[in-house]
């Protein structure tokens, strides 16, 4: 994945700045390789999009816990200089526009639940289009792209394909964002109203208590970093 390294420190693929070599991206295009981007810098779009953390279906459905994560995530990121993501971000996405330049793309996926359910996979497509890839470019990589490579009936209007496609506000064609503003799912050829699935969910939350959200990161000078001891020996 292109937005991220490894946990030794370094990645064979991409350099701690965001680059990528030359030959990584020429070698997966020439193997038809699947790719997908995972672009954790494109967090630092989401300040812009104050609509993506209000959506009703992210208020309901993401836990307390996520909720709260996500929240303080997009004021630290809005308070913050941006920069450094935007430059990272700029060549992440490069990456992606030289794979196409080989004849070859990427399939638009994230690291969820480690990035944020839903948000980030609109801020993925989101990104792409912010530097330069075109919106229909950009859908091509979550439907049609993704599908083939699945080797799935997924991704495409056609016959013999699934009939579970969704119906939006606007023109993702001109305006990326749209695709997130959907209205009607409809799944095995029976029309759904987003709000009355959202419903039975709203209903649950208001008349269920939400679990307590515990702690459990340690100090960095403590033993164990990246949990506290406690938390460690109850798992």
């Amino acid at each position: 994945h292109l937005g991220e390294t490894s946990r030794f420190g370094y990645s064979r693929t991409i350099t701690r700045l965001g680059a990528g070599y030359e030959d990584v991206n020429t070698v997966f295009a020439a193997a038809k390789a699947g790719r997908t981007p995972t672009l954790f810098a494109a967090n630092a779009l989401l300040p812009e999009y104050p609509d993506l953390i209000a959506d009703p279906r992210i208020r309901t459905l993401l836990p307390a816990w996520d909720l709260m994560r996500l929240d303080t995530m997009a004021k630290m990121i809005g308070e913050e200089d941006r920069e450094p993501l935007f430059k990272a971000l700029k060549r992440n996405v490069e990456q992606i526009k030289a794979m196409m330049a080989e004849g070859w793309h990427v399939h638009t996926g994230t690291d969820a639940p480690i990035d944020t359910i839903g948000i980030s996979y609109h801020l993925n497509l989101r990104a792409m289009t912010h530097f330069g890839i075109s919106p229909y470019e950009a859908l091509l990589t979550a439907t049609r792209h993704a599908g083939s490579y699945l080797n799935a009936p997924i991704g495409t209007i056609a016959p013999g394909q699934l009939a579970d496609l969704i119906l939006v506000d606007g023109d993702p064609i001109s305006n990326i964002a749209d695709v997130s503003r959907v209205n009607t799912v409809i799944r095995d050829g029976g029309a759904l109203d987003v709000s009355a699935l959202l419903l039975p969910y709203k209903i649950a939350r208001s008349e269920h208590t939400q679990s307590h959200i515990h702690s459990h990161t340690a100090h960095l000078d403590g033993e164990y970093f990246w949990h506290s001891a406690e938390y460690l020996n109850a798992c």
